[in-house]
């Protein structure tokens, strides 16, 4: 630590000053330079002065900075921490809904096999009903054939029979 005109200041802080460059702050770290040396008794001049108040409030308002940037980023810490919660959350929710859909798809998959075995087999069922109405129809028709062939054929035995002629 150095003590300057009763004013306290860090070697550090005179080197961070000294590196920025500017004629105020070359002057003060020259005139620090010298107190060093010197070590003796210094008077500060109205320039000096002045700088020294200039780097006060300046100081002042760079520490009032840093301190909103860190609440910034406290605030803006948390708020990443609770969108990562909700992206966890999200990640187990869409995993459980690419499950439903996989057993969703394995069902429709299942359902529509078994919806193609059922058309085969009614369209089968259909066939087969087909032929025998088929064979049922033609069978009735031979019968009604015969029968309309037996009713003619007795229908003129009745007229015959009316007519009193013989067979």
């Amino acid at each position: 630590m150095l003590r300057y005109c009763g004013t306290t200041l860090r070697a550090s802080w005179r080197r961070k000053v000294g590196r920025r460059g500017g004629t105020e702050v070359s002057l003060l770290s020259r005139r620090c330079d010298m107190i060093e040396r010197s070590r003796g008794a210094c008077r500060m001049t109205d320039d000096e002065a002045r700088l020294m108040r200039q780097f006060g409030v300046v100081l002042q308002s760079i520490q009032s900075d840093v301190h909103t940037i860190a609440q910034g980023h406290a605030v803006l810490n948390a708020k990443l921490d609770r969108e990562h919660d909700d992206t966890v959350a999200l990640a187990a929710r869409t995993e459980r809904l690419e499950t439903a859909v996989v057993a969703l798809t394995d069902r429709t998959d299942r359902l529509e096999h078994e919806f193609v075995a059922f058309r085969a087999e009614t369209q089968h069922s259909f066939a087969e009903l087909r032929a025998m109405l088929k064979l049922s129809y033609a069978e009735i028709e031979g019968r009604v054939t015969r029968l309309e062939g037996a009713l003619t054929e007795v229908l003129g035995r009745l007229e015959r029979i009316e007519k009193g002629t013989p067979s």
